[in-house]
């Protein structure tokens, strides 16, 4: 998967694309590194969490969240706009495929939940609400049956369903 991250206020010229990039960037061959951003105003299952489909049966959320991920990046450009705050030791970013927000389409497809300690642009705030909440009324990704909240999962709360 190709994936070119463009940084910090493209439309500044040469000293926006200067700007340092703090991380710690992962070397996927000879000339290119990958470094890791944490999205803004979502949160998503962890790889290894697990949900349950509504019949008690469980299913891994958080494979399936990130293949939800990688299908909406592969083989497209994505821009990404560093905020300047740190996460879990990664930047934090706003991203778009296109014209499409990254976050947002998380949310929309039910593989994340707002992060609204971290929502405080009013317009973006409504705009992730509403597409978690059309997420969890339709039913879709980990709101298809019981699930725990991802920063709760962390914190060690499992969720009890067979395998």
């Amino acid at each position: 998967m190709l994936v070119v991250l463009l940084l910090s206020l493209l439309s500044g010229g040469s000293d926006a694309l200067a700007q340092a990039v703090k991380g710690r960037p992962k070397v996927t061959d000879g000339d290119t590194l990958q470094f890791s951003f944490r999205l803004h105003g979502i949160d998503a299952p962890e790889r290894t969490q697990y949900c349950s489909d509504g019949a008690g049966q469980c299913f891994p959320c958080g494979e399936r969240a990130m293949s939800f991920m990688k299908g909406l990046l592969s083989k497209r450009t994505v821009v990404c706009t560093t905020s300047g705050d740190m996460t879990y030791g990664r930047p934090v970013a706003r991203c778009r495929v296109g014209e499409q927000d990254v976050a947002e389409a998380m949310l929309r497809a039910g593989w994340a939940v707002p992060y609204r300690k971290f929502l405080t642009e009013p317009a973006q705030r409504s705009a992730y609400i509403a597409a978690g909440n059309e997420a969890r009324k339709a039913r879709r990704g980990m709101f298809a049956g019981a699930w725990v909240e991802p920063a709760e999962w962390r914190k060690g709360t499992r969720l009890d369903c067979r395998r």
